[in-house]
């Protein structure tokens, strides 16, 4: 292990225009020592591009996916293999760490091996519109908190509670290892002082001219892959009691002529997160 507090791994696809931003989140991390890792998705050499930015590249690893276009699974994935602290933290490399955030989850996924805060979710022009976190007081992630937020949690977590990494599914492998971190902990510990700011990305699936028709598919795939995932079975069914249902509703609101991003986020409700 290296002498670093926190390997902060990034998944990096067509990030040139954000990944100085993001990365400079991690490194004004306060009262910790953090090791970037950066797997590119597109082939870029994103240390390069840093250093043009002025972002000092060293202590900045970069790794490559197997090949264009794995998807953010397989990247997060890779750059676990190459990073050598022994906690994790999950930045994507439109986003930002708050100002303090990784201080507060390290010491909490100390005591309890993984935690998250709330996540601050932002519009196209920068207007803060939801904020993810529990409805319920009370310092810990359920598995039902994780499943029905339809928002990614960002976690912190000791690298051995890894499990089988982040499934390559086409939507929510982010929401599908959060539980599986929870299903291996005796509590998945939620900081709500410890913010994360998220953006929206145009043509992901849950902003796109064609997100019910993909999503619609996503529910599907995802179901499959709880026949088999390695959870306890009161796990599995709450996850899937949730996507059955907004499968459900998604399929329901396929004849919505509107924006299919507004109509698939109408159909599907947001428990546990606060809109604004």
């Amino acid at each position: 292990m290296s002498g670093a507090d926190v390997s902060v791994i990034i998944p990096a696809y067509e990030a040139r225009e954000t990944i100085a931003a993001a990365v400079g989140s991690a490194l004004r991390q306060s009262g910790i020592a953090v090791e970037i890792v950066i797997c590119a998705d597109d082939g870029v050499d994103y240390v390069s591009l840093l250093a043009r930015a002025g972002v000092a590249a060293s202590g900045i690893v970069q790794c490559r996916s197997p090949q264009p276009r794995s998807g953010p699974a397989s990247a997060r994935n890779m750059a676990v293999a190459h990073a050598s602290a022994e906690f994790i933290a999950c930045l994507d490399a439109d986003d930002e760490f708050d100002d303090g955030r990784l201080a507060r989850l390290l010491s909490a996924a100390g005591r309890d091996g993984a935690a998250a805060g709330p996540t601050r979710e932002f519009d196209e022009h920068g207007m803060l519109r939801r904020t993810a976190a529990p409805d319920h007081a009370g310092g810990a992630l359920s598995v039902a908190d994780i499943a029905s937020i339809r928002m990614p949690y960002f976690p912190v977590f000791h690298r051995d509670l890894i499990g089988p990494g982040w499934p390559c599914l086409s939507f929510a492998e982010d929401m599908i290892f959060n539980v599986g971190l929870a299903t291996r902990v005796a509590s998945y510990a939620f900081v709500n002082e410890a913010t994360y700011s998220y953006h929206r990305r145009a043509g992901s699936l849950s902003f796109s001219d064609d997100t019910l028709a993909r999503s619609t598919r996503a529910y599907g795939e995802i179901l499959s892959y709880l026949d088999d995932c390695p959870w306890p079975q009161a796990a599995r069914a709450t996850v899937r009691t949730i996507i059955e249902e907004d499968l459900r509703r998604a399929k329901l609101a396929q004849n919505d002529r509107g924006n299919q991003a507004d109509a698939w986020r109408r159909a599907v409700s947001t428990p546990g997160s606060r809109s604004l």
